[in-house]
């Protein structure tokens, strides 16, 4: 009798401590599924953030911010960006972590990459490295690597390489597969955010840029001056606008054709743009008529700016069908403050400049 109560004693023992194993098993699963849950969790309400982000820089911020978040390991962070049409890699967001903390810097230059970024561009996928010294993919001879431990992954949208994210750690074996499907789903997220992005971008510079001068369109410029005009108000500062108008282009258009016609607008807008550089911003304002925005500059400078712009242009020769043809320019001056405060008293003033220098026999220079 005594021996079966021993025996029923140690059945106990032996369902309790399997109960025990068991219940110790799904508490630790339990709470890693918790974790899993709350990180993806994270990622969904970054990728709703992503949705509406049109901004570059904010995306990268965001990336970087939220993928310290979500992995809470490593000391060093990178973001790379290719170029539109190549593969070169800009590092545009470089961060460290320090007291827990991670310190963000933007930056935008060509980084020598190493093998580890080149693998990762040219493979088109994702990079787990727990031992870095000692990874048989790679020969560390010609590179000094800090780094033990490293993941990245591309930023990829369908056939094109975007860039790529890089988490790294001193320690060796820092990460898991489970950081790198993490890092995985958040560069899938950004590469999309990204691509929208820069389409965003592409269509606002159609918008506001030319496609025949490669100059920025009127709308733009009249954006612009309201804007800067403000600035020069608060800065008490002059700003100067010029008008310039090419001098009988329907004629010069009808004799040599539009596309001959084309090609010297082209020319004169480079060369407007040489001839500003820093100084201020040209504009395309419509048909023949070009406009410039110069902050900062008094009413005598921009009529000497103006001056040396039509005189130069006088003795431009542009070649057509092998003869000589020449082209000069009418230009108005108007100055902020003293002759309007608003974007439609200074474009009537430099318009009414422009006009009488047509009615003086084109080919000058005249001020409000």
């Amino acid at each position: 009798m005594q021996s079966q109560e021993v025996i029923d004693l140690e059945r106990v023992r032996e369902d309790y401590n399997t109960l025990k194993n068991e219940y110790e098993k799904q508490k630790f699963l339990t709470l890693a599924f918790k974790k899993r849950f709350e990180k993806f969790s994270q990622l969904s309400k970054i990728a709703e953030i992503l949705s509406y982000t049109i901004k570059v820089e904010e995306i990268l911020n965001l990336v970087a911010a939220k993928l310290f978040e979500l992995i809470g390991k490593g000391e060093n962070l990178k973001i790379f960006l290719t170029k539109e049409g190549r593969e070169d890699l800009i590092l545009r967001i470089e961060g460290e972590v320090k007291n827990n903390k991670l310190a963000l810097e933007v930056k935008e230059k060509l980084k020598q990459e190493t093998i580890f970024e080149r693998w990762v561009v040219q493979n088109r996928q994702g990079l787990l490295i727990t031992d870095a010294q000692n990874d048989f993919r790679f020969q560390m001879d010609s590179e000094r690597v800090q780094e033990n431990s490293i993941i990245s992954y591309p930023f990829l949208r369908g056939n094109k390489t975007l860039g790529l994210l890089r988490l790294s750690s001193l320690k060796t074996e820092a990460f898991s597969v489970e950081d790198l499907r993490l890092l995985s789903i958040l560069a899938d997220l950004a590469a999309a955010s990204l691509r929208n992005a820069r389409l965003y971008q592409r269509t606002e510079y159609l918008a506001t840029v030319d496609g025949l001068t490669d100059l920025y369109v009127r709308g733009y410029f009249e954006e612009l001056l309201v804007k800067d005009l403000k600035m020069a108000s608060l800065e008490h500062k002059p700003l100067s606008l010029l008008m310039v108008d090419i001098d009988h282009f329907k004629d010069y258009n009808d004799t040599y054709g539009h596309i001959v016609g084309d090609t010297v607008l082209k020319k004169i807008a480079l060369f407007l743009r040489q001839k500003i550089a820093s100084k201020g911003k040209v504009f395309r304002f419509g048909g023949e008529e070009f406009t410039v925005i110069l902050p900062g500059i008094e009413r005598e400078k921009a009529i000497e700016i103006a001056e040396d712009i039509q005189i130069s242009l006088e003795r431009e020769v542009i070649y057509v069908r092998r003869k000589e043809t020449r082209i000069t320019v009418s230009i108005g001056v108007a100055t902020y403050p003293r002759d309007g405060i608003t974007r439609e008293g200074l474009m009537k003033k430099v318009d009414d400049a422009l006009l009488r220098a047509k009615r003086e026999g084109r080919n000058k220079v005249c001020a409000a």
